[in-house]
């Protein structure tokens, strides 16, 4: 029997506590679901991998991308082995309800557990499980000549089309001076207990980013969950729950970091005011409303 493909290269999105993100390019060799517990599972390596084990974690899928969250490594390891065996010596996977990549594009790695596996293993979950890529035609040198002839006139003018219109766009459109700099700010800071999750108390921090016109630039937030028990805490990891009360919306950058010692979740925004931003832009106007509803602000107006 065949197995067929089931995998894809994918971009890799890790979030550390600065905004913004890492790329790197990852083999993810199976998502799917163990039919025995109905849990799902991502299984891994880095392309072109020069270690000998695999990364694993629980799993689940969000529009375009993958997340992969460390699991009970006692537990699932063995389900990832025997996942490792079943694929590697093309045996059936009754077991496993394989989820389609066609439509993904990245994962999302919180954290992972790690399995040691031996190099002709890796070797075989790569060719069993993730489609080659197509090569290009090698054009020869003569042919490939020519066309840079024909095309080099058109590129050139191009070119010039391009740098006069950048340059008629960057006169028509720039910015008054300081407009879009950061020239003073304050930070608004809140603790309650989660009206929905037991035994959490949330601590919220958002600073408020404005410029000389006291016109609201962007707003960079932390807000972290503090679980009082082991118990709440995986139970909100495990079973995918952050994903309730995670931002939405374009606008809005960021990421996020679990602590399974101290059993706390920090989310981290960062949404940056456009014409599409719909809320509150002037700055007494939001220190006031801040206040009302029970934030201590603190304000820097020198930066």
């Amino acid at each position: 029997m065949v197995i067929r493909l089931n995998g894809k290269e994918l971009k890799v999105v890790e979030y550390d506590l600065k905004f913004g993100q890492k790329p790197r390019m990852v083999n993810v060799f199976g998502v799917f679901k163990y039919k025995p517990n109905n849990n799902l599972y991502v299984i891994y390596a880095d392309v072109d991998t020069t270690y000998s084990y695999v990364s694993y974690g629980s799993s689940h899928v969000k529009n375009d991308s993958v997340l992969s969250m460390s699991c009970n490594k006692d537990k699932d390891e063995e389900i990832i082995k025997e996942y490792i065996f079943k694929v590697t010596k093309k045996e059936k996977l009754d077991d496993f309800e394989m989820i389609s990549l066609d439509n993904i594009t990245d994962i999302e790695i919180i954290s992972s557990n790690n399995l040691e596996i031996k190099k002709e293993v890796m070797n075989k979950l790569v060719d069993l499980t993730i489609p080659k890529k197509k090569e290009k035609k090698v054009e020869s040198k003569t042919a490939s000549k020519k066309k840079k002839r024909k095309s080099g006139y058109k590129i050139m003018l191009l070119l010039v089309l391009v740098l006069i219109l950048v340059g008629l766009f960057y006169f028509y459109t720039k910015p008054k001076e300081n407009e879009d700099m950061v020239a003073k700010d304050f930070v608004c800071t809140k603790s309650y207990e989660h009206d929905e999750l037991d035994g959490v108390i949330v601590d919220e921090e958002h600073q408020y980013k404005f410029n000389n016109s006291d016109i609201l630039l962007e707003i960079d937030s932390v807000t972290l969950y503090r679980f009082d028990s082991e118990d709440n805490y995986f139970n909100f990891i495990n079973n995918s729950l952050y994903y309730k009360y995670m931002p939405n919306g374009d606008d809005t950058i960021g990421g996020w970091t679990p602590d399974n010692e101290n059993y706390t979740f920090k989310m981290i925004e960062n949404i940056e005011v456009d014409e599409g931003y719909d809320g509150a832009t002037n700055y007494e106007e939001i220190l006031a409303s801040s206040r009302k509803v029970g934030y201590t602000c603190n304000e820097n107006v020198e930066k």
